[in-house]
């Protein structure tokens, strides 16, 4: 009884922004032994994770992902 997800074929093009994507797999690296086992009390480092994530340039990509998305299914 499942549907289709409207998302499918969708596919994302994000090679004007390489720079962004490099920075943001650096941030998620660095964090990716807290984040992953838990080596540290989130509390620790959750704040600065997300204030690296946006000057990585997360909301770049996240408006960008939007607007190739929201032309998809206007396409459709």
């Amino acid at each position: 009884d499942a549907g289709k997800s409207p998302a499918l074929g969708f596919v994302a093009d994000l090679s004007a922004y390489t720079t962004e994507v490099a920075n943001i797999a650096n941030v998620l690296a660095e964090y990716k032994a807290r984040r992953l086992f838990g080596t540290t009390d989130p509390k620790e480092w959750y704040d600065q994770f997300l204030k690296d994530l946006h000057t990585a340039g997360i909301d770049k990509i996240k408006d960008e992902l939007q607007k190739q998305y929201s032309a998809f299914l206007a396409s459709k």
